[in-house]
């Protein structure tokens, strides 16, 4: 059994705010700001954390895209810090 079904009352509170800027017919850069607060009756905070998002986004036609983005999150997760600094680069194709 996992930490988080061992409580039976919980609340959980999240948001995601995003922004998107469009300098060109092709280009974008996007920003997001997310964060979750998940408590439970026993011990308090349970999950506490932020992540920010930096994305840029490049379409070469009508269905091929390409996304590079950077993602900083930190946080508590059951009583332990966290701080994590992930990268991804997609290719899109749409058809």
């Amino acid at each position: 059994m996992s930490q988080l079904q061992r409580f039976n009352d919980q609340e959980a509170t999240s948001y995601l705010l995003m922004a998107n800027y469009a300098y060109s017919d092709v280009a974008s850069v996007t920003a997001r700001f997310s964060s979750v607060d998940l408590e439970g009756e026993q011990q308090g905070d349970i999950i506490d954390g932020t992540k920010i998002t930096l994305a840029h986004n490049y379409a070469f036609s009508d269905n091929l895209a390409l996304c590079a983005e950077v993602s900083q999150a930190d946080g508590d997760v059951v009583g332990q810090d966290a701080e994590v600094t992930s990268f991804a680069v997609e290719l899109l194709f749409t058809f």
